[in-house]
């Protein structure tokens, strides 16, 4: 069985990724995995859009999983691709030379700017805990969400940081219990906090809000 995603596990057919997504692929056969390059066409291969002329040979790159020759992974840094809709199909075979195969479709985008419909954190003001939530026009792609809250004279108390896939979900909740970065609670008072959101493509968009722990 091959099962194959870009950059990580949360990938979907369909996504949008930056143009340098890394493959990342998963293998496993009861018989075990064929890692031969003797045979020819028996290579674990992942071929773009079809051609022949962008077959990429991923044998090197297999990484067995501990104490077994029937499963394996593979992580391989695609080299940078053209904007638009691509495929990549994912072709492995097992210690009895049989083939199997999956095929990925997904998006190339290159300094897409998006926004950031709407920041806050509720309830506000807050005791036990507090919800950050966003609203993007993202779709089906990893962004990365950090969250910093500051005292009213520039402290950092508090990083979070997350890695979000939605997918057609494009809201985004982030839950923080009141606690600095020591695990000790802060005090009651004022405090301001800066949200970074960073696209798959690497655009930034921030925004900041305050907020007051009683």
């Amino acid at each position: 069985e091959v099962k194959a995603f870009l950059n990580n596990e949360t990938f979907a057919n369909g996504a949008l990724v930056g143009p340098e997504p890394i493959l990342v692929v998963q293998l496993v056969d009861s018989s075990g995995i064929n890692l031969s390059t003797t045979g020819i066409g028996h290579q674990l291969t992942a071929t773009l859009d079809g051609d022949t002329k962008k077959v990429y040979v991923l044998n090197d790159f297999f990484e067995s999983a501990p104490n077994s020759y029937r499963a394996g992974s593979i992580r391989y840094q695609l080299p940078a691709l053209s904007e638009g809709s691509h495929t990549l199909q994912v072709k492995g075979w097992d210690a009895a030379n049989n083939s199997s195969q999956v095929t990925l479709s997904f998006r190339v985008i290159k300094n897409k700017t998006f926004r950031i419909l709407r920041v806050i954190n509720f309830p506000n003001p807050f005791t036990s805990k507090t919800t950050f939530r966003f609203d993007h026009d993202l779709s089906s792609q990893d962004i990365r969400v950090s969250v910093q809250v500051f005292t009213t004279s520039g402290a950092l108390v508090k990083s979070i940081q997350r890695t979000i896939n939605t997918g057609g979900n494009r809201s985004c909740d982030i839950e923080w219990d009141g606690n600095n970065d020591h695990l000790a609670r802060l005090k009651t008072g004022n405090y301001y906090y800066m949200l970074k959101v960073t696209a798959s493509n690497g655009v930034v968009e921030k925004r900041s809000g305050n907020l007051m722990i009683f």
